[in-house]
């Protein structure tokens, strides 16, 4: 198999359903289906504050930022390649991310999904909300997944969101300006869990009830205190009524 080139100089382009990877120069006298260049590099679009990463199709990291090899379980960027998260990451937690990769490889098309990646050693456990697309090669095959993510309740989604408009990366998708219009977002687990805050339900019923910890949905309930902006349980549950965001 032949080595990918994801040098940092490489810039990004809209083709397609995904993006490509080329030098500008490299595009002269070339039949391209480009539709947009995206005004980043491979070393500049790393330093966007989220998960940034580049998967071949074999789910083995070819490129992701610190960010995101962080909290992937690895000691840097350059320990993350050639990986999967089956190496760092809980089983069942890797094999949903990898099945959401393979469907973006199978049915060429960009994905957006809530992800929960948990690792093996406790360390972290996050909700994300992923936005995927194939990557082609300069032959126009697909050879991967670029993907970004956010962190709920560790990045800032609505930040972000509005960089990524603004670049361009996802102008095409209707659901996603949905997203970006939204004022809040949470997630299908957030959204779980509120549910059954308002049937008055304490946290270590919840958790029994949804096979987690205790303490793994107080930090679930601090988490969508910070993006409802409020203080209390109470408070949820009257945020969530008067904006009717159930």
């Amino acid at each position: 198999m032949n080595k990918i080139d994801i040098s940092e100089d490489l810039h990004i382009y809209r083709s397609f359903n995904g993006i490509v990877l080329i030098r500008p120069e490299e595009l002269a006298g070339r039949h391209i289906p480009i539709y947009q260049n995206i005004h980043h590099t491979i070393k500049s679009i790393l330093n966007l504050p989220c998960h940034i990463y580049f998967y071949d199709q074999n789910n083995r990291f070819q490129l992701a930022n610190d960010l995101c090899a962080e909290d992937c379980g690895f000691d840097s960027s350059r320990a993350a390649i050639n990986k999967t998260l089956f190496d760092t990451s809980m089983q069942e937690s890797a094999k949903i991310i990898i099945e959401n990769n393979n469907e973006v490889l199978k049915t060429n098309k960009m994905k957006i999904i809530e992800e929960e990646l948990s690792l093996k050693n406790g360390d972290f456990t996050g909700q994300a909300l992923s936005i995927k697309l194939p990557w082609y090669n300069r032959k126009y095959q697909i050879i991967g997944v670029f993907g970004m993510s956010v962190i709920f309740g560790k990045q800032k989604l609505d930040n972000i969101l509005s960089h990524t408009l603004d670049i361009g990366l996802l102008s095409q998708d209707k659901y996603f300006y949905h997203l970006q219009s939204n004022k809040f977002y949470l997630s299908k687990r957030e959204k779980e869990i509120i549910h059954l805050l308002m049937m008055k339900n304490t946290a270590k019923e919840i958790g029994n009830q949804l096979s987690v910890s205790h303490r793994t949905i107080e930090k679930h309930i601090e988490q969508i205190k910070k993006k409802l902006n409020v203080k209390t349980k109470a408070d949820i549950i009257a945020k969530i009524m008067d904006d009717k965001m159930m």
